[in-house]
């Protein structure tokens, strides 16, 4: 089995992260795994709902740095110490023997880029049938122009040192941007619908369904078409349970 670096960026999630620690806690992994949160400056108690953790997860490491999700993420891979790097957002959760399938998956792969199958844990019923939708989409542009959801992102060290890691100037779209320029630097790309992860609906609750998969459609065009619009845009995007003050 692999050994593998599970980075988590996090702001001010003392609500969700803790049901993401606890699905990591629950994993038969036979390889090593170690557990990088990512603290940019939390004003609520997500460092210290991350220490309660210590005890059932030896491999946890709690690290703080300058606010932003491109920023935080290259700083945990900086200080990642595995061969596989495993990004996830702090609403996210692994089911149950998730990491034994992703470890059967990773066996044999050096070169590589991949997204799980994501599915909410709470939200509409409909969000299932939109989710179906959306990895529709993925597997027919795949070919092209694949693409890669910030929520989970699975690749190796060295492709994520040889394209220099996530562009930390750019406005939005870090994720998407990210994965067009590790499949165009030469990793494989794939999508695997037998490692599930979950997600929190609460950014399609916040936006609204039909705005937030514009948005994206938006972000996606820029990032493989017009790379420049992604450091001209005139929002910010505000990841995870942030709320300005």
């Amino acid at each position: 089995m692999k050994s593998i670096s599970i980075i988590i960026p996090a702001l001010n999630e003392e609500s969700y992260l803790p049901r993401l620690l606890q699905s990591i806690a629950d994993q038969k992994y036979d390889g090593s795994i170690e557990v990088i949160v990512v603290d940019g400056h939390s004003t609520d108690e997500t460092l210290d709902v991350a220490r309660q953790f210590a005890d059932r997860m030896p491999s946890l490491r709690l690290l703080t740095c300058k606010r932003g999700t491109a920023m935080q993420r290259n700083y945990g891979a900086k200080h990642a110490k595995h061969e596989v790097l495993m990004f996830l957002d702090a609403d996210t959760e692994l089911t149950s023997g998730c990491l034994v399938v992703l470890g059967r998956r990773l066996e044999g792969l050096d070169d590589f880029i991949a997204m799980p199958l994501l599915y909410p844990y709470d939200g509409r019923r409909t969000d299932l049938a939109l989710g179906a939708m959306a990895y529709l989409y993925l597997f027919c542009v795949q070919r092209f122009n694949p693409i890669n959801s910030g929520m989970c992102i699975i690749t190796a060290k060295l492709v994520h040192d040889r394209i220099g890691g996530f562009d930390e100037k750019i406005r939005h779209a870090e994720d998407i941007d990210y994965g067009l320029r590790a499949t165009k630097s030469g990793a494989a790309y794939s999508i695997w619908l037998d490692v599930h992860v979950r997600a929190s609906a609460r950014r399609l609750d916040s936006s609204g369904r039909v705005r937030t998969g514009l948005t994206w459609l938006r972000w996606y065009r820029e990032a493989k078409s017009n790379r420049e619009l992604l450091y001209t845009a005139d929002e910010d995007y505000d990841f995870g349970n942030f709320k300005k003050t």
